[in-house]
């Protein structure tokens, strides 16, 4: 998984980004607002993000949000990285050349 989460060392919360995410609590609080740390994937991207208290009942549908604009986003990047379909490794036989049997196939059947 790739984490999408920005370093931001001002914040006055913790660090979400890939480096800090280890150290980071589950839960913190900043001017009496208390937060969750949740954390949304798809198309092999996670982003990481602070969710407040005070929203726990919206939680649900706040993540199912969140996934759905983060696959958006990432949708083509992933589909480029990502092959449907695989290609084999050796390139398909070719057919062989019919003659055609119109007016110029009679004609060089006439003089072959």
């Amino acid at each position: 998984m790739i984490n999408l989460t920005a370093h931001e060392p001002g914040s006055p919360l913790p660090c979400l980004c890939k480096t800090c995410f280890a150290s980071a609590p589950a839960e913190a609080s900043t001017e009496g607002l208390a937060f969750r740390r949740v954390t949304v994937s798809a198309n092999f991207r996670e982003l990481h993000a602070w969710l407040p208290s005070s929203l726990e009942a919206e939680a649900p549908l706040l993540l199912k949000s969140m996934a759905q604009r983060l696959s958006t986003r990432t949708r083509s990047r992933y589909a480029e990285w990502v092959r449907p379909r695989r290609e084999p490794l050796v390139p398909p036989r070719a057919k062989p050349k019919t003659e055609k049997v119109g007016l110029w196939g009679r004609v060089r059947k006439l003089f072959t």
